[in-house]
């Protein structure tokens, strides 16, 4: 049965709360029409106080429009928005699986390590995505250029049938928009986010290209890091991203991969 806060937001009934953020909760849930169809979903519902936020509204609702536009197998789907009285709400698809952070937790808990085809596998996944977002045009045929901006091992899931996917494309700007981030606000998650994002400055697609490679540094080495220019800003840029090469860490790691990974860590994005 259904929690007893769960809710009922137009055609999707609540069914367990799988996930809670800044901005919305995100519930299992099931959409359901005529001749007893059900089909289950993940629900993203905006936080009541932030539905009485214009400003939260609008991102919550680009989201939904920008990500609706992406059709990849790399991209999680988004199916629905909507509004039901005073809340507001996207219907995804779910994902019978797990995070990749939780997963790497995991293994990182028990002493365990990605194996290399694996790891190798889920990144060129994720870029498959990435790359789907960064190069979407509109009906005219014009980019887009969404750029995610919070790539991160939380926003990569991982199904058990083997399937990877990006989502939570919540802070992505499509470089066409007329809304903007203000000046000097760096939205993101700062343990992945590339030096410029992370001072403010104006970012393209190579942020997403940094944080997909602090994303492969921890599937490869199994170490958990944290790039947030203000913990490292006292190493200074020479050496960055102050880490050890990959293949210094793990036996079977083969060292072609250091100049790719640490290449797409540099602190500039040139």
């Amino acid at each position: 049965p259904a929690p007893a806060d769960a809710d009922r937001f137009g055609r999707y009934q609540t069914v367990e709360l799988i996930g809670r953020g800044g901005m919305a909760d995100v519930w299992r849930a099931r959409a359901t029409g005529a001749a007893g169809f059900e089909q289950p979903v993940a629900l993203k519902v905006l936080h009541p106080q932030m539905a009485r936020r214009p400003d939260a509204v609008q991102y919550f609702l680009d989201e939904a429009r920008l990500a609706s536009r992406l059709r990849h197998p790399n991209v999680v789907g988004v199916l629905d928005l909507g509004q039901s009285g005073d809340a507001y709400f996207i219907a995804m698809e779910l994902i019978d699986g797990a995070d990749l952070d939780s997963a790497v937790r995991a293994l990182r808990a028990a002493g365990r390590q990605v194996p290399v085809a694996i790891a190798l596998a889920i990144v060129r996944k994720v870029c498959d995505g990435l790359h789907a977002a960064h190069t979407a045009v509109d009906d005219d045929g014009q980019p887009l250029t969404i750029i995610h901006r919070d790539v991160k091992t939380a926003n990569v899931l991982v199904s058990r049938q083997g399937e990877v996917k990006v989502g939570d494309f919540g802070i992505a700007r499509a470089a066409t928009s007329v809304r903007t981030t203000t000046i000097g606000e760096a939205r993101g998650t700062a343990e992945f986010m590339a030096p410029e994002q992370r001072m403010g400055h104006e970012v393209d697609v190579r942020a997403d290209v940094y944080a997909v490679a602090a994303i492969t540094y921890e599937l490869l080495t199994g170490a958990e890091i944290n790039l947030d220019l203000a913990a490292l800003v006292h190493k200074g840029v020479v050496g960055w991203p102050h880490l050890p090469a990959p293949s210094t860490t793990r036996a079977d790691l083969p060292p072609e991969l250091d100049g790719v990974v640490l290449g797409a860590l540099a602190f500039a994005p040139a």
